[in-house]
């Protein structure tokens, strides 16, 4: 691949060139959710004399080190689908699997991280009896095994570009303190 890593601290100079462009020179506040969140903190802490206030949503000031990790986990997945071809997929086959198998460690770990979350959401509440034609191999899937998978084959078939989000794991283990 040969696009340059970009960090969460370039996006917003970017964001802040943009903004002189336009004639910009304060904001009434930076808000952001996730991504967005971490920028608008390092938008506050790189021009504090052009950010009045911060509204950050499910945004932290450090990546905590599983994060980090789970991350790395998701690169490597993602890079590991045959058709990955370091990147340049665009004139061959999409790398679907990596794809939703990457997406599915990111819905299964961090965002349902929290017990008490994934637990009043799904419980053990059975989607359907998978069965083979094997009587040893009939296996129940539960609510919170098929979400991840869906979430994950929706996102590839809706255009989420895979050098993207490995783009993105590669770089949101940012520390801003």
């Amino acid at each position: 691949m040969s696009f340059p890593v970009v960090t969460v601290e370039d996006m917003v100079a970017a964001q802040f060139l943009l903004l002189d462009h336009l004639g910009i020179s304060r904001l009434h506040a930076a808000v952001g959710s996730s991504l967005g969140g971490m920028q608008s903190i390092m938008a506050a802490a790189l021009c504090p004399d052009r950010v009045n206030r911060v509204i950050s949503i499910s945004a932290c000031l450090r990546t905590h080190p599983s994060s980090i990790a789970m991350r790395y986990v998701q690169r490597q997945i993602l890079m590991g689908d045959p058709d990955w071809n370091e990147g340049n997929y665009y004139d061959i086959s999409f790398p679907r699997m990596g794809m939703t198998h990457a997406r599915e460690v990111g819905l299964r770990v961090a965002y349902r991280r929290e017990v008490g979350q994934s637990g009043q959401r799904f419980g053990k509440h059975e989607t359907k009896m998978i069965r083979s034609a094997s009587p040893t191999s009939a296996r129940t899937s539960l609510m919170i095994e098929a979400l991840p998978s869906q979430t994950g084959e929706r996102n590839s078939a809706e255009g989420i570009r895979p050098r993207i989000l490995y783009y993105i794991y590669q770089r949101l283990g940012y520390c801003l303190i």
